[in-house]
C-alpha cells in the first residue's frame, strides 16, 4: 500500500522563480496530499462530514438524520442517559402508568386504579385472597348466617315461617305419612271440588257435552252465556267475516229499542221454506219513499196482498190526454203487450233510471276501495252489478200506478159517452 506524505507548500520569491525550500524526495508508490482543506476531497469508503455537524470533534445528533435508530431529545434523557417516562407518547397498545400509581417495587397501587367492568374491594373485605361474607351488601339474593348452615346446608330451625309455608317437627313427621299424594286422594269440599282430567286440556277447562248448563257460565268483556238467560252481548256490534277472513257484515243494536243488520254488499237471506214474520207492527224503511222491493234486475214473481195502498204523489191523472186512443195506440208484440207503444207516463222516467245506475256505479267504486275485500271477490261482484246494471237498464220500468189510473181514465171517458148515448136515446123518445 503506498505511503500518504503530507507535503507542506513551498514560499516562493516575488520573483516566483527561486524557493526557499528544496522540495523532500519522496517514494514513487506515495500519495501526496497538499495541505488543503477536506471540502477539496471526495467521498470515498468513508465520506465527509459537515463542519456544522461537529463540535470538539465530536458528531452534533442534532445534525443526524433518522434511519433504523432514531433521534431522542436531550430533554427526555435523565444525567445518566436514561428515557424519561414522562416524555415518552402513549401507544395504541401499550400506555405509561404514572408513578405513584406504582409502588418501589415497580408493582401496581391498587388504590391508583379506576373501576370499570370489574369494580375494586376494600383489602379489609378480602382475608387470604377471599372476599369477606360479612362486608357483602345483600342484593336480589340475601346472606345467610353461618350460624344457620350445616355442612353447607341450610338449618330449618332457624328458618323464619310465614302464613303460607311452615316447617315441620321431627316429632310431628308421623302425622304427614300416608297424606294425598294427587288430586284422587283428596276428597271434594264443600265449597271447591275436582275436575276430571278428561275434561282439561293443558290445564284449560274444555268445553264439551259433559259440561252442566246451569245458570251463568261465562261473563267476560261484555259477553254473558247463561243457561237460562241465554247470551247477551254488551258491546258496539257482532262482525261477521267471510272465509276469506273479509268483513262480510254485522249486527248491532244501534238504540234502546232497534237491532240493526248491515251488509258489506248485500243481505242474503235464504230459506228451505218460507219466511215467516210474527209481529203485529209493520215492515217498513227507516224514512218515507225510501228503498226498493226488488230492482229493475231483480224483481219479485208475485205479490199478494190483502189491501193494497199507494202513496204515490204523483200519480198522473191523463184527463188532458184521450185516454181511450192511448189504450188503442198500445200493440201487441209475440202475444204480449209492446212497451215501446206504451205512453211515456207508464214507463219509468229518465232521472228514475239514472238515480238506479248511480246507486249501482256507488256499490262498484266502494267495492274497488275496500281493502278488505280480496281482489277476486271484488272482481266478480263488480261483473256481478255491471249485470246487474246492463239488465236492469235494458227496459224501463212499468208505473202501476199511473197504469191504473189511465184505466179509470177510460172507464171515466166511457163512462162519459155512455151518458151521452142514453140520453141521446131518451131524448129520441
Amino acid at each position: 500500500m503506498p505511503a500518504i506524505m503530507v507535503v507542506p507548500k513551498r514560499k516562493c520569491l516575488k520573483s516566483q522563480q527561486e524557493t526557499i525550500e528544496q522540495e523532500p524526495l519522496l517514494p514513487a508508490d506515495s500519495l501526496v496530499i497538499t495541505p488543503k482543506l477536506i471540502d477539496d476531497l471526495a467521498n470515498g469508503i468513508y465520506a465527509k462530514v459537515l463542519a456544522a455537524a461537529t463540535q470538539s470533534g465530536y458528531l452534533l445528533l442534532d445534525e443526524t438524520i433518522n434511519g433504523t435508530y432514531a433521534k431522542v431529545k436531550a430533554t427526555s434523557l435523565s444525567e445518566a442517559g436514561l428515557i424519561l417516562l414522562d416524555q415518552v407518547v402513549d401507544g395504541t397498545t401499550y400506555k405509561r402508568v404514572k408513578s405513584v400509581a406504582i409502588n418501589a417495587d415497580g408493582m401496581v397501587i391498587l388504590d391508583q386504579t379506576v373501576q370499570g367492568t370489574y369494580g375494586l374491594i376494600l383489602s379489609t373485605d378480602i382475608s387470604a385472597g377471599h372476599i369477606k361474607l360479612d362486608t357483602v351488601v345483600a342484593g336480589t339474593y340475601g346472606l345467610v348466617k353461618s350460624t344457620d348452615i350445616s355442612s353447607g346446608h341450610i338449618l330449618l330451625s332457624t328458618v323464619i315461617q310465614s302464613s303460607s309455608y311452615r316447617t315441620v317437627a321431627d316429632g310431628d313427621k308421623s302425622y304427614w305419612n300416608g297424606k294425598p299424594d294427587d288430586m284422587d286422594d283428596i276428597a271434594n269440599g264443600s265449597t271447591y271440588g275436582k275436575v276430571r282430567t278428561t275434561e282439561i286440556s293443558s290445564g284449560y277447562l274444555k268445553l264439551t257435552s259433559n259440561t252442566v248448563k246451569s245458570g251463568k257460565w261465562y261473563d267476560e268483556s261484555g259477553v254473558e252465556i247463561d243457561a237460562t238467560a241465554g247470551i247477551n252481548i254488551l258491546g258496539t256490534h257482532i262482525t261477521f267475516k267471510s272465509p276469506n277472513g273479509s268483513s262480510a257484515g254485522w249486527i248491532l243494536g244501534d238504540t234502546d229499542i232497534h237491532l240493526a243488520i248491515q251488509a258489506e254488499y248485500s243481505l242474503l237471506l235464504e230459506f228451505v221454506d218460507e219466511m215467516v214474520i210474527s209481529s203485529s207492527h209493520p215492515t217498513r224503511p227507516d224514512f218515507a219513499n225510501q228503498m226498493y222491493l226488488g230492482t229493475s234486475s231483480y224483481y219479485l214473481n208475485r205479490v199478494y196482498a190483502n189491501t193494497y195502498y199507494g202513496k204515490n204523489t204523483t200519480i198522473q191523472s191523463f184527463q188532458q190526454h184521450d185516454d181511450i186512443e192511448m189504450l188503442r195506440a198500445i200493440k201487441s208484440k209475440n202475444e204480449y203487450l209492446d212497451v215501446e207503444t206504451f205512453p211515456s207516463g207508464l214507463l219509468e222516467r229518465d232521472e228514475e233510471m239514472e238515480a238506479e245506475r248511480q246507486r249501482i256505479i256507488g256499490l262498484i267504486d266502494a267495492m274497488e276501495q275496500n281493502l278488505e275485500i280480496p281482489i277476486g271477490t271484488v272482481k266478480a261482484r263488480k261483473q256481478a252489478a255491471e249485470m246487474e246494471m246492463q239488465d236492469g237498464l235494458a227496459f224501463k220500468g212499468i208505473n202501476v200506478m199511473n197504469w191504473q189510473s189511465l184505466l179509470m181514465g177510460a172507464i171515466l171517458q166511457l163512462a162519459d159517452k155512455v151518458d151521452k148515448i142514453e140520453k141521446k136515446i131518451g131524448g129520441k123518445k
